[in-house]
Parts: structure tokens; sequence; C-alpha cells
């Protein structure tokens, strides 16, 4: 069986490929803009600038989240 696809078909595959590129950027970069400020200091990710990586790297944002015992009981 030998199917060949024609130039609707390879036109419409590679606007789909644009468009899901297009479409995982959209939700890929915000996910990505929250954990690099997730894993930077807080003071220094309060100035701005921060997009895809750290400034300065720390873990002290989630060591309070975590001290606090009222985080395990939400209801």
């Amino acid at each position: 069986m030998n199917q060949t696809n024609s130039n609707d078909e390879k036109i419409f595959n590679v606007v789909n490929v644009i468009f899901m590129i297009f479409f995982l950027a959209i939700i890929a970069l915000p996910l990505w803009n929250i954990i690099a400020l997730s894993f930077n200091d807080a003071t220094d990710a309060a100035r701005g600038g921060i997009y895809f990586w750290t400034r300065k790297f720390s873990l002290e944002s989630y060591y309070t989240v975590f001290e606090n015992s009222a985080i395990y009981n939400v209801y």
C-alpha cells in the first residue's frame, strides 16, 4: 500500500507543526519562568528581570514553605 501526500496535505502538516510549536511555546515559557523564579533568591526575584535562568540560586523559598506545618492542613 503506497500512500502519497497531496500538496494540500503537506501544506496542512507544515502549518500544523508550526502552530503546535507556537502553542507549546505559549504554554512552556511561562511555566519555565515560574520555575526559574521559584529557585531564585526572593529579594533578587522581587527586583525583576528574571525570565529564563536564575541569577542567585536559592532553595530558601522552598524551605520557608515546607517549614510551615499549616501547609499540610489546607482544610
